[in-house]
Protein backbone atom coordinates (compact mmCIF):
# COMPACT_ATOMS: atom_id res chain seq x y z
CA UNK A 1 0.00 0.00 0.00
CA UNK A 2 2.94 2.44 0.35
CA UNK A 3 4.45 1.45 -2.84
CA UNK A 4 0.96 2.45 -4.33
CA UNK A 5 0.38 5.45 -2.67
CA UNK A 6 3.24 7.40 -2.97
CA UNK A 7 3.27 6.34 -6.76
CA UNK A 8 0.07 8.00 -6.99
CA UNK A 9 1.08 11.16 -5.53
CA UNK A 10 3.97 11.19 -7.80
CA UNK A 11 2.13 11.98 -10.02
CA UNK A 12 3.11 15.78 -12.21
CA UNK A 13 -0.40 17.77 -10.81
CA UNK A 14 0.40 16.62 -6.99
CA UNK A 15 3.70 16.20 -7.40
CA UNK A 16 3.90 19.94 -7.83
CA UNK A 17 1.74 20.34 -4.56
CA UNK A 18 4.72 18.48 -2.49
CA UNK A 19 7.36 20.58 -4.13
CA UNK A 20 5.91 23.85 -3.13
CA UNK A 21 5.33 22.58 0.47
CA UNK A 22 8.94 21.36 0.78
CA UNK A 23 9.98 24.45 -0.29
CA UNK A 24 7.76 26.77 2.19
CA UNK A 25 7.52 24.57 4.87
CA UNK A 26 10.91 23.51 7.46
CA UNK A 27 11.29 20.21 8.44
CA UNK A 28 11.12 21.12 11.39
CA UNK A 29 8.38 23.23 11.31
CA UNK A 30 5.08 21.47 12.98
CA UNK A 31 2.38 20.69 10.12
CA UNK A 32 -0.92 19.66 10.10
CA UNK A 33 -1.83 18.36 6.84
CA UNK A 34 -6.13 17.83 6.62
CA UNK A 35 -7.63 16.66 3.78
CA UNK A 36 -11.14 17.76 2.64
CA UNK A 37 -13.52 15.41 1.12
CA UNK A 38 -16.76 13.88 1.44
CA UNK A 39 -15.24 10.89 -0.41
CA UNK A 40 -14.79 8.14 1.89
CA UNK A 41 -12.06 6.39 0.32
CA UNK A 42 -9.92 9.57 0.38
CA UNK A 43 -10.81 9.54 4.53
CA UNK A 44 -10.34 5.46 4.77
CA UNK A 45 -6.41 6.61 3.09
CA UNK A 46 -3.11 5.67 5.14
CA UNK A 47 -2.35 8.99 4.08
CA UNK A 48 0.80 9.36 7.34
CA UNK A 49 2.53 6.09 4.81
CA UNK A 50 3.06 9.24 2.23
CA UNK A 51 7.14 9.99 2.19
CA UNK A 52 6.47 14.00 3.27
CA UNK A 53 5.69 12.44 6.78
CA UNK A 54 8.94 10.31 6.74
CA UNK A 55 10.67 13.89 5.98
CA UNK A 56 8.22 16.27 7.97
CA UNK A 57 8.65 14.42 11.83
CA UNK A 58 6.08 16.65 13.38
CA UNK A 59 3.60 16.55 10.55
CA UNK A 60 0.61 14.93 11.12
CA UNK A 61 -2.81 14.18 8.77
CA UNK A 62 -6.30 14.68 9.45
CA UNK A 63 -9.43 14.71 7.23
CA UNK A 64 -12.29 17.09 7.42
CA UNK A 65 -15.41 17.55 5.74
CA UNK A 66 -15.49 20.47 2.32
CA UNK A 67 -17.76 22.90 4.36
CA UNK A 68 -16.17 23.68 7.55
CA UNK A 69 -18.05 26.10 10.01
CA UNK A 70 -17.57 27.26 13.72
CA UNK A 71 -20.33 27.14 16.92
CA UNK A 72 -20.29 29.95 19.18
CA UNK A 73 -19.59 29.48 22.11
CA UNK A 74 -20.63 30.20 25.42
CA UNK A 75 -18.15 31.67 28.09
CA UNK A 76 -18.81 28.82 30.97
CA UNK A 77 -15.72 28.94 33.47
CA UNK A 78 -14.60 25.63 34.92
CA UNK A 79 -12.27 24.75 37.67
CA UNK A 80 -10.97 21.60 36.15
CA UNK A 81 -11.31 19.78 32.45
CA UNK A 82 -14.39 18.63 32.28
CA UNK A 83 -14.50 14.47 30.64
CA UNK A 84 -17.37 12.64 30.45
CA UNK A 85 -16.90 8.66 30.15
CA UNK A 86 -19.30 6.53 28.07
CA UNK A 87 -18.81 2.80 28.58
CA UNK A 88 -21.09 0.98 26.14
CA UNK A 89 -21.70 -2.75 25.46
CA UNK A 90 -18.29 -4.22 26.38
CA UNK A 91 -19.03 -8.00 24.64
CA UNK A 92 -16.09 -9.47 24.16
CA UNK A 93 -13.83 -6.52 24.94
CA UNK A 94 -12.12 -5.42 27.88
CA UNK A 95 -13.58 -1.62 28.70
CA UNK A 96 -12.06 -1.31 32.21
CA UNK A 97 -8.78 -0.58 31.07
CA UNK A 98 -10.26 2.34 29.75
CA UNK A 99 -11.68 3.55 32.70
CA UNK A 100 -8.29 3.32 34.46
CA UNK A 101 -6.52 4.84 32.12
CA UNK A 102 -9.39 7.69 32.20
CA UNK A 103 -8.93 7.69 35.75
CA UNK A 104 -5.37 8.86 35.67
CA UNK A 105 -6.43 12.20 35.32
CA UNK A 106 -8.58 12.52 38.42
CA UNK A 107 -6.15 15.00 39.51
CA UNK A 108 -6.23 17.61 36.76
CA UNK A 109 -10.23 16.76 35.69
CA UNK A 110 -13.58 16.49 37.04
CA UNK A 111 -14.37 12.54 34.99
CA UNK A 112 -17.84 11.20 35.44
CA UNK A 113 -18.68 7.96 34.58
CA UNK A 114 -21.30 6.97 32.49
CA UNK A 115 -21.75 2.47 32.35
CA UNK A 116 -24.41 1.15 29.76
CA UNK A 117 -26.20 4.47 29.86
CA UNK A 118 -29.94 4.10 28.30
CA UNK A 119 -30.89 7.13 25.59
CA UNK A 120 -31.86 9.54 28.17
CA UNK A 121 -29.29 9.64 30.81
CA UNK A 122 -27.26 10.00 28.09
CA UNK A 123 -29.19 13.16 26.75
CA UNK A 124 -29.39 14.11 30.39
CA UNK A 125 -25.93 14.58 30.85
CA UNK A 126 -25.18 15.92 27.54
CA UNK A 127 -26.96 18.84 28.39
CA UNK A 128 -25.49 19.64 32.04
CA UNK A 129 -25.24 23.12 32.22
CA UNK A 130 -20.94 22.84 33.26
CA UNK A 131 -20.45 21.82 29.80
CA UNK A 132 -18.16 19.26 29.29
CA UNK A 133 -14.36 19.53 27.39
CA UNK A 134 -14.08 16.08 26.12
CA UNK A 135 -16.12 12.94 25.37
CA UNK A 136 -14.47 9.47 25.31
CA UNK A 137 -16.55 6.12 24.21
CA UNK A 138 -15.16 2.58 24.97
CA UNK A 139 -17.84 -0.27 23.25
CA UNK A 140 -18.69 -1.29 19.86
CA UNK A 141 -19.53 0.86 16.97
CA UNK A 142 -20.22 0.59 13.31
CA UNK A 143 -20.10 2.77 10.40
CA UNK A 144 -22.86 2.49 7.08
CA UNK A 145 -20.09 1.13 4.10
CA UNK A 146 -20.55 4.28 2.54
CA UNK A 147 -19.55 6.39 5.17
CA UNK A 148 -22.70 8.22 5.17
CA UNK A 149 -23.43 7.38 9.28
CA UNK A 150 -23.08 4.99 12.05
CA UNK A 151 -24.15 4.45 15.37
CA UNK A 152 -22.52 2.95 18.84
CA UNK A 153 -23.63 0.47 20.88
CA UNK A 154 -24.85 1.34 24.65
CA UNK A 155 -25.66 -2.04 25.27
CA UNK A 156 -28.73 -3.56 26.30
CA UNK A 157 -29.43 -3.41 22.91
CA UNK A 158 -29.41 0.28 22.25
CA UNK A 159 -27.70 1.70 19.72
CA UNK A 160 -27.78 5.47 18.75
CA UNK A 161 -26.77 7.26 15.80
CA UNK A 162 -25.17 10.75 16.46
CA UNK A 163 -27.95 12.28 15.05
CA UNK A 164 -30.71 11.11 17.65
CA UNK A 165 -28.30 13.11 20.12
CA UNK A 166 -27.92 16.29 17.88
CA UNK A 167 -29.72 18.79 20.14
CA UNK A 168 -27.60 17.72 22.93
CA UNK A 169 -24.54 17.59 21.29
CA UNK A 170 -25.00 20.56 19.54
CA UNK A 171 -25.71 22.38 23.57
CA UNK A 172 -22.70 20.52 24.51
CA UNK A 173 -20.46 22.06 21.84
CA UNK A 174 -22.11 25.52 22.16
CA UNK A 175 -20.86 24.92 25.86
CA UNK A 176 -17.66 24.31 25.34
CA UNK A 177 -17.37 20.91 23.83
CA UNK A 178 -13.83 20.59 21.73
CA UNK A 179 -13.23 16.69 21.48
CA UNK A 180 -14.84 13.26 20.72
CA UNK A 181 -12.67 10.53 20.95
CA UNK A 182 -14.18 6.76 20.17
CA UNK A 183 -12.23 4.19 21.06
CA UNK A 184 -14.69 1.74 19.07
CA UNK A 185 -14.38 -0.11 15.84
CA UNK A 186 -15.32 1.50 12.49
CA UNK A 187 -16.23 5.46 13.33
CA UNK A 188 -15.63 7.37 10.38
CA UNK A 189 -19.36 7.18 9.94
CA UNK A 190 -19.76 8.72 13.32
CA UNK A 191 -17.18 11.30 12.20
CA UNK A 192 -18.74 12.56 9.48
CA UNK A 193 -22.41 12.90 11.74
CA UNK A 194 -20.13 14.69 14.17
CA UNK A 195 -18.56 17.14 11.54
CA UNK A 196 -21.23 18.08 10.38
CA UNK A 197 -22.03 19.47 14.03
CA UNK A 198 -18.86 21.37 13.91
CA UNK A 199 -17.23 19.92 17.13
CA UNK A 200 -13.29 21.37 16.45
CA UNK A 201 -12.12 17.69 16.55
CA UNK A 202 -13.07 13.86 16.90
CA UNK A 203 -10.83 11.10 16.93
CA UNK A 204 -12.02 7.51 15.77
CA UNK A 205 -11.00 4.26 14.41
CA UNK A 206 -10.72 3.93 10.83
CA UNK A 207 -11.66 0.09 10.36
CA UNK A 208 -12.41 -3.03 13.33
CA UNK A 209 -9.74 -2.55 16.19
CA UNK A 210 -8.57 -5.16 18.23
CA UNK A 211 -9.18 -4.67 21.66
CA UNK A 212 -5.28 -4.62 22.62
CA UNK A 213 -4.57 -1.87 20.28
CA UNK A 214 -7.31 0.04 20.78
CA UNK A 215 -6.48 0.04 24.83
CA UNK A 216 -2.75 0.62 23.61
CA UNK A 217 -3.75 3.82 21.58
CA UNK A 218 -5.81 5.03 23.89
CA UNK A 219 -3.53 4.95 26.93
CA UNK A 220 -0.53 6.24 24.63
CA UNK A 221 -2.75 9.24 23.40
CA UNK A 222 -4.03 10.40 27.13
CA UNK A 223 -0.41 10.06 27.91
CA UNK A 224 0.98 12.26 25.67
CA UNK A 225 -1.93 14.83 25.66
CA UNK A 226 -2.70 15.26 28.87
CA UNK A 227 1.33 15.83 29.30
CA UNK A 228 0.84 19.47 27.07
CA UNK A 229 1.25 17.74 23.75
CA UNK A 230 -0.31 19.11 20.87
CA UNK A 231 -3.45 16.98 19.60
CA UNK A 232 -1.33 16.59 16.25
CA UNK A 233 1.68 15.63 18.00
CA UNK A 234 -0.14 13.14 20.40
CA UNK A 235 -1.90 11.47 17.69
CA UNK A 236 1.49 10.59 15.01
CA UNK A 237 3.50 9.72 18.33
CA UNK A 238 0.69 7.44 20.01
CA UNK A 239 -0.04 6.30 16.65
CA UNK A 240 3.70 5.02 15.99
CA UNK A 241 3.89 3.49 18.73
CA UNK A 242 1.62 1.04 18.04
CA UNK A 243 4.29 -0.36 15.47
CA UNK A 244 5.71 -2.90 17.78
CA UNK A 245 1.96 -4.83 17.71
CA UNK A 246 1.89 -4.89 14.15
CA UNK A 247 3.79 -8.68 13.85
CA UNK A 248 0.63 -9.63 15.75
CA UNK A 249 -2.21 -6.90 14.14
CA UNK A 250 -0.92 -5.32 10.64
CA UNK A 251 -2.05 -1.97 10.11
CA UNK A 252 -1.90 -0.90 13.76
CA UNK A 253 -0.95 2.54 13.02
CA UNK A 254 -3.41 2.95 10.42
CA UNK A 255 -6.21 3.52 12.44
CA UNK A 256 -6.46 6.30 14.87
CA UNK A 257 -7.81 9.19 12.37
CA UNK A 258 -8.43 12.95 13.46
CA UNK A 259 -11.30 14.34 11.98
CA UNK A 260 -10.81 18.05 12.43
CA UNK A 261 -13.15 21.17 11.77
CA UNK A 262 -10.81 23.42 9.68
CA UNK A 263 -12.39 26.54 10.84
CA UNK A 264 -11.27 25.57 14.88
CA UNK A 265 -8.20 25.78 16.14
CA UNK A 266 -7.06 22.21 17.65
CA UNK A 267 -7.91 21.78 21.11
CA UNK A 268 -5.00 21.12 23.76
CA UNK A 269 -5.09 20.21 26.97
CA UNK A 270 -4.27 23.74 28.21
CA UNK A 271 -7.49 24.86 26.32
CA UNK A 272 -9.86 22.98 27.56
CA UNK A 273 -10.86 24.88 30.36
CA UNK A 274 -13.43 27.77 30.09
CA UNK A 275 -11.21 30.17 31.87
CA UNK A 276 -8.20 29.62 29.79
CA UNK A 277 -7.27 32.73 27.60
CA UNK A 278 -5.06 31.88 24.34
CA UNK A 279 -2.17 32.22 23.40
CA UNK A 280 -1.33 35.67 20.58
CA UNK A 281 -0.15 32.28 18.24
CA UNK A 282 -3.43 30.56 18.80
CA UNK A 283 -5.32 33.67 18.41
CA UNK A 284 -3.48 34.53 14.84
CA UNK A 285 -3.97 31.10 13.54
CA UNK A 286 -7.73 31.06 14.58
CA UNK A 287 -7.69 34.72 12.60
CA UNK A 288 -5.89 32.88 10.17
CA UNK A 289 -8.39 30.55 9.33
CA UNK A 290 -10.90 32.80 9.60
CA UNK A 291 -9.54 35.17 6.74
CA UNK A 292 -9.26 31.93 4.82
CA UNK A 293 -12.91 30.33 4.81
CA UNK A 294 -14.23 34.15 4.59
CA UNK A 295 -16.66 34.33 1.40
CA UNK A 296 -16.73 38.22 1.40
CA UNK A 297 -13.25 38.69 1.08
CA UNK A 298 -11.99 39.60 -2.46
CA UNK A 299 -8.89 37.04 -3.32
CA UNK A 300 -6.24 40.14 -3.25
CA UNK A 301 -7.48 41.30 -0.10
CA UNK A 302 -7.12 37.80 1.78
CA UNK A 303 -3.55 37.82 0.52
CA UNK A 304 -3.10 41.52 2.02
CA UNK A 305 -4.64 40.27 5.84
CA UNK A 306 -3.29 36.88 5.59
CA UNK A 307 0.58 38.90 5.23
CA UNK A 308 -0.44 40.61 8.23
CA UNK A 309 -1.30 37.86 10.10
CA UNK A 310 2.31 36.78 9.08
CA UNK A 311 4.11 39.71 10.23
CA UNK A 312 1.76 39.69 13.60
CA UNK A 313 3.53 36.46 14.05
CA UNK A 314 7.23 37.07 13.34
CA UNK A 315 6.89 40.31 16.01
CA UNK A 316 3.45 40.25 18.10
CA UNK A 317 5.26 38.61 21.10
CA UNK A 318 8.38 41.20 21.77
CA UNK A 319 7.26 44.46 23.47
CA UNK A 320 9.65 46.89 22.19
CA UNK A 321 9.18 50.32 20.77
CA UNK A 322 9.47 49.18 17.10
CA UNK A 323 7.39 46.11 17.39
CA UNK A 324 4.82 48.27 18.71
CA UNK A 325 4.73 50.23 16.09
CA UNK A 326 4.30 47.27 13.80
CA UNK A 327 1.79 46.12 15.75
CA UNK A 328 -0.29 49.08 15.20
CA UNK A 329 0.36 49.23 11.55
CA UNK A 330 -0.85 45.61 11.34
CA UNK A 331 -3.89 46.10 12.78
CA UNK A 332 -5.07 49.67 11.31
CA UNK A 333 -4.55 47.11 7.74
CA UNK A 334 -6.67 44.50 8.95
CA UNK A 335 -9.35 47.06 10.55
CA UNK A 336 -9.39 48.96 7.41
CA UNK A 337 -9.79 45.48 5.26
CA UNK A 338 -13.16 44.54 7.39
CA UNK A 339 -14.37 47.94 7.12
CA UNK A 340 -14.19 47.57 3.09
CA UNK A 341 -16.12 44.41 3.72
CA UNK A 342 -18.65 44.82 6.35
CA UNK A 343 -20.34 41.31 5.55
CA UNK A 344 -16.98 39.62 6.88
CA UNK A 345 -18.02 38.80 10.02
CA UNK A 346 -15.65 35.16 10.42
CA UNK A 347 -12.86 37.59 10.19
CA UNK A 348 -14.45 40.48 12.18
CA UNK A 349 -15.13 38.14 15.32
CA UNK A 350 -11.59 36.19 15.09
CA UNK A 351 -10.07 40.44 14.82
CA UNK A 352 -12.24 41.86 17.64
CA UNK A 353 -10.27 38.90 19.81
CA UNK A 354 -7.06 40.07 18.50
CA UNK A 355 -7.61 43.34 19.54
CA UNK A 356 -8.77 42.01 23.01
CA UNK A 357 -5.56 40.06 23.30
CA UNK A 358 -3.09 43.47 22.82
CA UNK A 359 -5.33 45.64 24.81
CA UNK A 360 -4.72 43.37 27.44
CA UNK A 361 -0.75 42.74 26.90
CA UNK A 362 -0.77 46.66 26.70
CA UNK A 363 1.15 46.24 23.29
CA UNK A 364 -0.76 48.25 21.17
CA UNK A 365 -3.18 51.08 21.38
Amino acid sequence: MQVILNEWLSCPSFARIENQLRTKINSSVRVRLIIQSSDILMQRLPWHLWNFFSDYQFAETAIALPEANRVEKLNIPRKKIRILGIFGNDKDIDIETDKKYLSTLSEEAEIIFLVQPNPQNLGQKLWDEKGWDIICFSGHSQSEKDGSTGYFDLGNQTKLKIEELENALTTAISRGLKLAIFNSCDGLGLARQFAQLHIPAVIVMGEIVPDVVAQQFFQNFLELFASGQSLYISMRQAREKLKYLESKFPGATWLPIICQNPAEVPPSWRNLHGIYKPNLGEILTELGLAIERENYLTPPDKIKALQQVKILKEVGEFPTAENQDTIKSSMRKLKSIVMEHPAANFMDEALNKLSIYFLNQRNYE
